[in-house]
């Protein structure tokens, strides 16, 4: 790895980690806004993350986060920018919008999921709460940052309704 892939890149899973994120992030949303193209943005947490640390140790809990990288790459294309951005959240932008697009790719993580779940011999099952918003000109006075807490509302209400599904 050269030195300068180190600052935009999280040690740990090899996704960009928030730095590298925010920096593609905000060309994508200008190109996204000069071209009236819309993309998505999803920002994914996994649901119950600190139980598997306290309970399995933070080895599995960094294996966690490492099997979700994986399967983020599985998931989406290498055209898409996806990133860990804090502790057990990540994001991911898709250069396309399309309705099609969003009928695709979640049905296609959860398979992943389900897959990697079902994997004889393992300690945890992974549960993800998904906020997906779409990024569009009638957006543009906001940052990236922005765009950023607005989907991570969505996937807290995700959240909320997983929690409420347990009790």
């Amino acid at each position: 790895r050269r030195s300068s892939d180190l600052s935009v890149t999280d040690p740990l899973t090899g996704l960009y980690n928030r730095r590298g994120f925010l920096l593609l992030a905000k060309h994508q949303w200008l190109l996204a806004l000069r071209r009236k193209k819309p993309f998505l943005l999803f920002y994914i947490d996994i649901d119950h993350f600190k139980e598997i640390n306290d309970s399995l140790g933070h080895k599995v809990g960094d294996q966690a986060l490492q099997d979700l990288a994986t399967m983020l790459r599985e998931c989406f294309r290498n055209t898409d920018i996806v990133g860990r951005i804090g502790g057990d959240e990540f994001a991911v932008i898709t250069d396309d919008a399309s309705l099609e697009s969003c009928r695709v790719i979640e049905p296609r993580l959860t398979g992943i999921l389900e897959q990697k779940n079902n994997t004889a011999g393992r300690a945890y099952k992974l549960v993800l709460s998904t906020g997906v918003l779409t990024c569009d000109n009638s957006m543009q006075a906001l940052s990236i940052e922005d765009l950023l807490a607005k989907a991570d509302a969505l996937m807290y209400q995700q959240k909320q309704e997983h929690r409420t599904r347990e009790a």
